[in-house]
Parts: structure tokens; sequence; C-alpha cells
């Protein structure tokens, strides 16, 4: 079995099934040359660990990499990327 990245940059997040849909469809707007924020994903494998400390430290690395003094957070339960 193939271990899942913590987190995943939001222009290689394509695949719904480790990132959500949401980001996805993110992804390719992106790449379809859209305007979209940078910013990356917390895979749905590692949204079930965020009490894990190296999972705690990826992202706060990513969330580092932005070099950003500002973010905009959107939280979403897999089960909503169904509805």
């Amino acid at each position: 079995m193939i271990e899942q990245p913590t987190t995943i940059a939001l222009t290689e997040a394509f695949d719904p099934a480790i990132a959500g849909s949401k980001a996805a469809s993110l992804a390719k707007l992106l790449s379809a040359g859209e305007s979209v924020p940078c910013g990356f994903v917390i895979t749905l494998n590692a949204a079930t660990e965020l009490d894990s400390p190296a999972v705690q430290l990826e992202i706060g690395t990513a969330l580092a990499a932005l070099d950003s003094e500002f973010v905009a957070v959107r939280s979403s339960a897999a089960a909503e990327d169904l509805a």
C-alpha cells in the first residue's frame, strides 16, 4: 500500500480520492489558467490524524511555505463532497 502524503500543493491536487473533490476542482481551474489563490490541501487520510505531532509539523511547514501573512481556511467533511 502506498502511503499518502499529509499535504499536497493545490496545483497537484487532481485526485479527489486523496484531496477531495473541491480541491481537485480548484486544481483543474488552476491548470486551466484561472485565478485561484495559492494553497495546499490536507489529504483525506491525514485529516483523521490531526492530533499527530508529525502531521501537525507537516501542516505547519506547508503553511509557512505559503509565505503569506493572511490565509483562508476551507474545511469540508468528505461526506459533504458527495452531496
